[in-house]
């Protein structure tokens, strides 16, 4: 039996049943394509042979600049560039991952880079870096995105008040920013939760925990970047994931479109980033939006 991820289990009858792991052998490949946009973002990614699920991702990331249901145009144009893991037979194995995607406007260009090693995402419009997001499982999924919509449980229709990121349960979890914390322990459907107060009226919270990290309480300083705890599935949860919400005096805001302080690419004080944003636009080509 093969699974999902690729790992092969081997069952051996000698003196009795024994199941043997085996590991695959995987290789990386790199996908680009680009596409005037026609009638939607899926329809488009469809016709270019990309992941469809990336129409979830792209337009939560770049919902604070363009609304792909309002300010869509025909003509706009979408330029990505993904990976995939394959197996020694060419198959598929694991999640496709975006790394770059560029919309190119009459008015502008927008670009969302996402570093793999620390999975952050950086957003540029017409070069100048306007938003950056350090998302709080590294590797992980976005698998559900701020806003109204079909409860996935209870099937009835209400306010998504968090971003939802899928990960295996275990998978470390770290604090978005420093704080202090406020809350800690079992919450209705949130399950084990962490709320951490980072002052200002700004709560994030951190849901559906498996465990919490060692030596956590109440009231204790957490670091950024400080793992709090571990994925899971506690609480109302269809499998393990992270719920991730941001609250300004306690009313929750999309996480994805708090923005920061425009600033120039060159001043970003990031050389990574801005090496493989280069390396991105020569891979892709130059913009043709309309």
């Amino acid at each position: 039996m093969t699974t999902r991820l690729g790992v092969r289990l081997d069952v051996v009858f000698s003196k009795g049943a024994q199941t043997i792991l085996v590991e695959p052998e995987l290789s990386s490949i790199e996908h680009v394509a680009k596409a005037k946009i026609e009638n939607s973002l899926s329809e488009t990614l469809n016709r270019i042979d990309a992941p469809e699920r990336f129409a979830v991702e792209l337009a939560a990331f770049f919902s604070n600049l363009y609304d792909f249901r309002r300010d869509l145009r025909s003509g706009n144009e979408i330029a990505i560039i993904w990976s995939e893991s394959i197996d020694e037979k060419g198959i598929a194995v694991g999640e496709p991952k975006l790394s770059y995607a560029r919309l190119a406007t009459k008015q502008s260009v927008l670009e969302l880079l996402i570093l793999d090693e620390d999975s952050t995402a950086a957003l540029y419009r017409d070069g100048d870096l306007v938003q950056r997001i350090r998302a709080p499982v590294e590797g992980a999924r976005l698998s559900s995105v701020f806003g109204r919509r079909k409860h996935p449980v209870y099937g009835s229709v209400r306010l998504h008040t968090g971003v939802d990121y899928e990960a295996p349960a275990g998978t470390p979890i770290s604090s978005t920013a420093a704080g202090r914390i406020s809350f800690l322990g079992r919450l209705r459907g949130y399950g084990r939760v962490i709320d951490i107060d980072h002052g200002n009226g700004v709560t994030t919270r951190y849901a559906h925990l498996s465990s919490f990290a060692k030596g956590l309480s109440k009231q204790a300083w957490v670091q950024a970047d400080q793992v709090i705890g571990t994925v899971g599935a506690s609480g109302t949860a269809t499998g393990p994931n992270l719920h991730y919400e941001v609250r300004l005096d306690g009313r929750p805001i999309d996480p994805l479109a708090a923005l920061v302080r425009a600033q120039p690419i060159a001043s970003a004080n990031n050389p990574r980033e801005v090496k493989h944003l280069t390396a991105s636009r020569i891979i892709v080509g130059p913009a043709n939006g309309a």
